[in-house]
């Protein structure tokens, strides 16, 4: 697991080969604990910011009042299907509370409709 996702945190993992997501529906499924904070994880790709030609892929909201146990979230990934070949994906998490964990990651899954 990865813990201690405060904002400001990202976490990328590399590489991933999308040749057959190409033009297909794409979700990703985040398993996660969330621990009780409002917050957004941004899912990128190539790099964490736009400015620097990273792609956004979706977002995944966390709420406070979400069960503090194992759960999975999924976003769809529209722009996954104009990617080809390999790519790093980031988890860019972002809250208005600062210095506290947002949430344990898990695992992930990419899922093609």
């Amino acid at each position: 697991p990865v813990v201690n996702n405060t904002d400001g945190s990202i976490v990328g993992y590399k590489y991933f080969n999308f040749d057959s997501t190409q033009g297909k529906d794409v979700s990703l499924s985040l398993h996660l604990i969330p621990e009780g904070i409002d917050g957004t994880i941004t899912i990128m790709a190539d790099r964490p910011w736009a400015s620097q030609g990273g792609k956004l892929l979706g977002t995944i909201e966390l709420k406070a009042d979400m069960p503090k146990q194992s759960t999975e979230l999924t976003a769809p990934l529209p722009a996954l299907s104009e990617l080809v070949g390999k790519h790093a994906v980031y988890f860019i998490f972002s809250s208005e509370t600062k210095e506290q964990s947002l949430c344990t990651l898990e695992d992930f899954v990419f899922t093609i409709q």
